[in-house]
């Protein structure tokens, strides 16, 4: 709120302003839209290691179940 409260000493804000607001120069939106795309990438590759590496965890507690019920 202090962007609308102090005009002079904030800028305006980006999103949920007034008509005057927001993201006017095209570069700029095309680079929010890539920070996005590329935001989404990093956690689809954080959720995509840590799922391989859970699975590995699984299937080694298995073979150790495994091989303590064959012994």
């Amino acid at each position: 709120m202090s962007n609308r409260w102090w005009v002079g000493q904030h800028p305006r804000p980006v999103f949920g302003g007034d008509a005057d607001s927001g993201i006017k120069d095209p570069a700029m939106l095309h680079a929010f839209g890539w920070n996005v795309l590329a935001w989404l990438a990093w956690g689809l590759l954080i959720l995509v290691l840590r799922y391989v590496v859970e699975r590995q965890h699984q299937k080694i507690a298995a073979q150790e179940a495994q091989n303590a019920l064959d012994a």
